[in-house]
């Protein structure tokens, strides 16, 4: 009997103080793309998943990306909603490198945007940086307590922390664009635009020349290299025509005649100096 009773205080015990074990094995992180803007900027986009976990009470309050190298410039994913919970968790900047969604810091105020044993969700981090990076880390700002099963105190919180390669970038160039230039007599000025109508700066070639009729495809190329894509603009010149006329028959001092505003070719114009009917211009 007395034994029967230290086996019930035992197992109540073992009951009321042992704690379970919360694995860290809920965070799948994936690179989906890095993609070459040009002028030395790249889009990020990151898959952060959350799955059922085998752990015990753990929870989500927000998710922390980290570039090392690099200017984190923008994100076009502001906030994101879990379909399960309800909670919205905001995008926010830490420091030039470090941005989260939801919070970081342990604030028991703040709901928790993901429980453990949740169904999982998925969500794409996506950022603008300014330079080419190699590595990215990924980790949920978790309620574990401790750093044992996977868990390491990073930026003051314990947390499934994720390290990823981020492959070379892709290249998906935007081509400059330009309004159509009209053609241009020969021997005229043309100035061509430094500046495409989306745009992009940059530089063309070859020399623009008007002393030749014809037609010359002038290519731009934009400026800042990285991922770019020139662009060819036509331009005509058309040959300067020179106007015809019936020779004027000699007149009297004094007498009367004019000029044609046309020409026999069918160039109109304008005459110069003005006339003169008491010598011969």
């Amino acid at each position: 009997m007395k034994l029967n009773l230290l086996k019930r205080i035992a197992l109540i015990f073992s009951l009321l103080f042992t704690t379970t074990a919360i694995a860290c094995d809920g965070l799948d992180v994936t690179i989906v793309s890095n993609v070459d803007l040009g002028n030395g900027t790249y889009e990020l986009t990151i898959r952060y998943c959350e799955e059922v976990s085998n752990g015990g009470t753990s929870a989500v309050s927000g998710i922390i990306l980290d570039v090392p190298g690099a200017n984190i410039l923008s994100t076009s994913t502001p906030s994101f909603t879990s379909s399960t919970t309800g909670v919205t968790i905001n995008y926010n900047v830490i420091d030039a490198n470090t941005v989260q969604w939801g919070e970081w810091d342990d604030n028991p105020n703040v709901p928790d945007f993901m429980d453990d044993g949740d169904p999982e969700e998925c969500f794409n981090l996506v950022v603008i940086v300014d330079a080419l990076i190699t590595t990215v880390t990924v980790a949920g700002s978790s309620s574990s307590i401790d750093e044992g099963n996977g868990f390491v105190n990073w930026n003051g919180r314990y947390t499934c922390r994720s390290n990823e390669s981020v492959p070379p970038p892709t290249c998906t160039p935007i081509p400059p664009t330009f309004d159509p230039i009209a053609p241009v007599c020969q021997g005229s000025t043309l100035v061509l635009p430094t500046t495409s109508t989306n745009g992009q700066t940059g530089t063309w070639a070859p020399v623009v020349n008007t002393s030749t009729p014809g037609t010359v495809n002038y290519t731009f190329t934009p400026s800042g290299g990285g991922c770019i894509t020139s662009a060819v603009l036509p331009v005509t010149v058309n040959a300067a025509t020179t106007p015809t006329f019936t020779q004027v028959a000699p007149i009297c001092t004094g007498g009367s005649f004019t000029l044609p505003t046309t020409s026999n070719n069918g160039v109109t114009g304008t005459w110069s100096p003005a006339i003169n009917n008491s010598a011969t211009t």
